[in-house]
């Protein structure tokens, strides 16, 4: 029988959530991970920490709906789809790795129990252009002398990735994918068109890929599914245009007062602009990349003139 209706969007952040942290979708996450993060030792068991959608809040222009799982050896892991280019991404994504880091430590505990910690953000942007032929961004701790490696246990300690699907999808049209990770390749194949009749293909031959087909088959039938998906598309592109007029704003200002650093301009037009000036102070540092101190000063300073 033909579908009825059209194939959600996965690079909707709210969609791309909702497909793989809803029961039964467990298989389709552990396939995900193995394919992308490629560890020594497969996963196959994890616990999605947060497998609710907050239905209430998916317009609010500070959500993140991200995914947090658990490994079965206390690695945490944040996922999350970036469905735009993002200037300040490496720091928020430091920032992401640093919160599971600490949040894995529980009060009265020993530093032996720190967990390791890896972040995948999905670009459905293109975001490191100097890289046109390389879709794969990954940091990690490192020893940066010349000695002997003196802690090799921090080399797992935490990891960020960063996976451009426009640059895979080329490259898996062009027939020059990773011969050695293909799987990776169809997976940002799906993530970008599920309906290519070469993801289809690959869906019914990967366990992994097919059960996050049916995911994602059963909430695009789903009528409430598809108006989330509707709303945050519609949020987001409303947050963007509301950013993007903020950052004006600031340059205009830092023009005008003749600065040639502009982020302080930029940091004021957002704490009074009314698409992000409830954000919390570390949203807004995230965002701009500077100190969640210097935010709350600017906050201060513009409440007391505001009451003054």
């Amino acid at each position: 029988m033909s579908r009825t209706y059209d194939l959600l969007d996965p690079k909707n952040d709210a969609v791309f959530k909702m497909m793989l942290s809803r029961p039964g979708s467990k298989p389709a996450l552990i396939g995900l991970l193995n394919a992308a993060l490629r560890p020594k030792v497969p996963i196959t068991d994890l616990e999605v920490m947060n497998p609710n959608v907050p239905i209430e809040l998916i317009g609010d222009k500070g959500t993140i709906l991200d995914i947090h799982a658990e490994l079965a050896d206390g690695t945490r892991i944040d996922i999350e789809m970036q469905m735009r280019s993002y200037q300040y991404l490496g720091r928020r994504a430091a920032y992401y790795g640093a919160r599971m880091t600490v949040d894995s430590l529980k009060k009265g505990g020993d530093y032996d129990e720190v967990a390791n910690s890896n972040v995948l953000f999905f670009l459905a942007e293109d975001q490191f252009h100097h890289r046109p032929n390389e879709f794969h961004v990954c940091y990690a701790l490192r020893q940066v002398d010349s000695g002997a490696e003196a802690m090799p246990q921090l080399r797992d300690q935490m990891q960020l990735h960063f996976f451009e699907i426009p640059k895979a999808v080329k490259k898996l049209r062009a027939g020059c994918f990773d011969d050695s990770n293909p799987i990776l390749g169809y997976w940002l194949g799906f993530f970008n068109s599920p309906s290519d009749p070469k993801i289809q293909e690959a869906c019914m031959t990967n366990p992994a890929l097919k059960v996050a087909m049916e995911s994602l088959e059963a909430i695009s039938a789903d009528k409430e599914a598809r108006e989330i998906a509707r709303l945050r598309e519609k949020a987001q592109h409303h947050w963007a245009s509301e950013i993007h007029g903020a950052r004006q704003e600031g340059k205009a200002e830092g023009k005008a007062e003749g600065k040639a650093d502009t982020t302080l301009a930029n940091l004021r037009a957002m704490l009074i602009s009314p698409a992000t000036r409830d954000l919390a102070n570390e949203v807004i540092a995230g965002i701009l990349g500077v100190d969640v101190n210097l935010v709350a000063a600017e906050r201060h300073n513009r409440d007391a003139k505001t009451s003054a």
